[in-house]
């Protein structure tokens, strides 16, 4: 991919893809209603007009990180939200299973909001502050400002939940174990990840 724009890089994913797209997860809303407190009846689905892409600016240095949210149907409203913060590319690798999963939930009355780590997917680079590794702690910084963000938008009731599997799941272990986790955040569900990365890295 060195040399490559993103556009082509999507393009020739399509037209060749590595892997198969996994069958959306069947979670349990039954563990999120119980943290967040919201309804377990399910609004009518919609695939297109509950979904926007949006920038979520960083206040340490204005890169901005790249974002996509389903918002339950319903003017108005106030939701909790659920965010899952990765560096797999949204907008490709895990597009369709996100658009299956985050339909569903925000059917159930969350935000859901999936947004790209800095430097990844189709989130701004900023050489001076840019993540060479994983999990550092610009990248739990970033997290707690995207989370801090959520909780100011007019959609919010101010209690978020975060999701993660692998990298993701790892990155929410550590915002949720940080000193500097942000009162919002009520709770977080994990798949496949540790909070120890020498040993499970």
């Amino acid at each position: 991919t060195v040399g490559k724009t993103r556009d082509e890089i999507k393009s020739n994913y399509y037209e060749h893809p590595t892997f198969d797209m996994p069958e959306p997860l069947v979670e349990n809303m039954e563990i999120i209603n119980d943290q967040l407190g919201h309804s377990d009846h399910p609004r009518a689905l919609n695939d297109n007009s509950n979904s926007y892409d949006t920038w979520i600016e960083m206040p340490s240095d204005n890169c901005r990180l790249s974002a996509r949210i389903w918002k339950p149907m319903g003017n108005g409203e106030k939701f909790p939200a659920i965010l899952e913060y990765d560096a797999n590319w949204a907008s490709l690798h895990s597009a369709d299973e996100d658009q299956k999963r985050y339909n569903y939930w925000s059917s159930y009355g969350f935000v859901c909001i999936r947004v790209d780590v800095r430097g990844t997917g189709d989130s701004d680079i900023n050489p001076e502050s840019h993540i060479f590794d994983e999990h550092t702690n610009q990248e739990i910084k970033d997290c707690v400002a995207v989370i801090n963000w959520i909780t100011r938008q007019d959609w919010c009731s101010g209690v978020v939940g975060m999701y993660g599997k692998g990298r993701g799941a790892h990155t929410a272990l550590r915002v949720a174990a940080s000193k500097i986790k942000p009162e919002a955040l009520r709770t977080i569900i994990t798949v496949n990840g540790s909070d120890d990365k020498y040993k499970d890295g």
